[in-house]
């Protein structure tokens, strides 16, 4: 009985490890394998006087006011959190809501 019961637990598990998925074949991309023509693709190419997006600064390029409020606003510079840095401590520290990185209050 033992046996028997040691032959079927191999083989279910030499079976697990089967996979009867079929192998996998990527399809082909939808991609054409060149550039469109026509037209409006050349009219688009010889416009004159207007410049590309690389040549534009990127004051002409965003002009959204709003926008560019934000992105000063989120300005990622670092020294300001650096000096801010130990007065936000002493703040906490006085509230009592500083945690070192090992979840200890300080």
């Amino acid at each position: 009985m033992m046996r028997k019961t040691l032959l079927v637990m191999g083989v279910l598990v030499f079976l697990g490890g089967c996979s009867l998925a079929p192998k996998y074949q990527q399809p082909q991309a939808p991609i054409p394998d060149t550039w469109p023509q026509g037209e409006a693709y050349k009219n688009a190419q010889t416009i004159s006087g207007i410049p590309t997006a690389r040549e534009l600064s990127w004051q002409d390029f965003f002009t959204d006011q709003k926008l560019i409020w934000l992105n000063t606003c989120q300005e990622k510079n670092l020294s300001i959190p650096k000096k801010l840095g130990p007065i936000i401590f002493i703040e906490r520290l006085d509230r009592g809501g500083v945690c070192n990185n090992d979840g200890r209050a300080l």
